[in-house]
């Protein structure tokens, strides 16, 4: 196809030695990759958006309701309702005496606290603001739950339920004649 004299004078041609430098400086020069740059500070801002965001997440209520008696969480263990929970009350020697317990609660969202036996009254915890009262209430907030019942017979045992958007939690309370102690325990929770 070409002989030897046509190759050899393509080789002989050359370009001048400023072509050469502009051709080898363009080649060691990378272009910059836009698209690498904005992933770059896609993912920086990201990052400092989630940073920033972790505080005001903590600050959310939590989705389960909170129970707590003089600040000890309400669990599957019996826990003592100590002598500020007492509450016997005696209007006269004809009238039933009475125990109450007290209970503070958060409520994420509405609540419905039902009793089986006795009364409820619901303050606001901050405010002290009367919200509720009777077998059946319905709160929202910081609560406390004051659980009025008629001193007990010999193993009598009062439940509580809550039901917080479909998720239920049943609390039993109940008198041990032998300790004369009232105690309070979580029994569910679906």
């Amino acid at each position: 196809m070409f002989d030897s004299e046509q190759t050899d004078a393509f080789r002989s041609i050359s370009a001048p030695m400023e072509l050469k430098e502009k051709v080898l400086a363009l080649e060691q020069k990378k272009p910059h990759n836009n698209r690498r740059i904005i992933l770059s500070i896609s993912s920086a801002a990201a990052c400092l958006l989630l940073v920033a965001a972790i505080p005001l997440l903590s600050r959310l209520p939590q989705k389960n309701p909170a129970f707590t008696v003089n600040g000890t969480a309400i669990g599957s263990d019996a826990l003592l309702l100590n002598e500020n929970n007492s509450g016997i009350m005696a209007a006269s020697a004809r009238t039933v005496q009475k125990y109450m317990a007290e209970i503070s609660a958060e409520f994420p969202e509405n609540t419905v606290i039902t009793v089986s036996d006795g009364s409820l009254e619901l303050t606001d915890t901050d405010t002290n603001e009367f919200i509720s009262g009777g077998a059946e209430c319905t709160a929202k907030g910081n609560i406390t739950i004051r659980w009025i019942v008629d001193l007990p017979t010999e193993n009598t045992q009062y439940y509580l339920t809550t039901d917080t958007d479909g998720k239920k939690k049943t609390f039993e309370m109940y008198y041990e004649s032998a300790s004369g102690a009232w105690y309070i325990m979580q029994t569910t929770d679906k």
